[in-house]
């Protein structure tokens, strides 16, 4: 159908006033859409917390405060693969416990903590880090678990560890940690914001295909 100048004016008259919106809002949808990505659900009592990925300073401090205030009784890190470039250098550098007991010690938090048992030399996915934690608490007889992850990362992680542990009879909880240097109310002004959101969509469409993580998805 032929549209007349008058529903032409109207049609573009309408388009105007939805970008209008969309621009005088763009805040509040940006802030929706991050929000999105975010899941934070952990309670009080779980047998074990597991920090997922590298122990970056905000992400330990969420987790051990966690520990502290009754979320659970110990704590868990995944291990990763050692750097061997650093290895061949003779760079020194303190070991990834020594520095989350110095963190611990900083905070003066007791919570115990421990690496996580790995089937091979490390994770590399957060699929990896499910499939360790399932085999962990299977050993140990756990019911519920909480893993800790940036707020960005938190949706895809829970998602992959209930993936993962759908029919053990296992609880996943989440707790999102801050993310570093940029939030869901501000993410699209930093570029590591904007690195880390407009890929997100990807990366947990890639997760609800995938059983472990493609190798075009690196851990975060």
């Amino acid at each position: 159908m032929i549209m007349t100048k008058r529903g032409i004016i109207k049609f573009v008259g309408g388009c105007m006033v939805m970008v209008l919106l969309a621009v005088w809002q763009h805040a509040s949808l940006l802030e929706a859409y991050g929000s999105f990505f975010r899941k934070d659900n952990a309670t009080l009592g779980a047998d074990a917390i597991i920090l997922l990925s590298a122990a970056k300073y905000a992400r330990l401090k969420h987790a051990l405060e966690l520990g502290r205030d009754g979320f659970s009784p110990e704590i868990y890190v995944t291990t990763t693969p050692k750097p061997v470039s650093l290895e061949v250098l003779g760079l020194k550098y303190p070991s990834r416990m020594e520095w989350i007991a110095a963190v611990s010690k900083h905070l003066e938090i007791e919570t115990p903590l421990a690496e996580l048992p790995t089937s091979g030399d490390g994770v590399r996915s957060t699929f990896d880090e499910a499939y360790d934690a399932l085999a962990w608490s299977k050993k140990n007889n756990y019911t519920r678990i909480i893993i800790v992850t940036n707020a960005f990362h938190s949706r895809r992680a829970h998602y992959a560890f209930e993936k993962v542990f759908r029919g053990s009879g296992i609880a996943v909880e989440v707790a999102a940690a801050p993310d570093p240097g940029f939030s869901q109310s501000n993410w699209w002004l930093i570029d590591s914001g904007l690195a880390a959101y407009l890929t997100e969509p990807l990366k947990l469409m890639a997760y609800m295909i995938f059983d472990h993580s493609p190798k075009f998805i690196e851990n975060r």
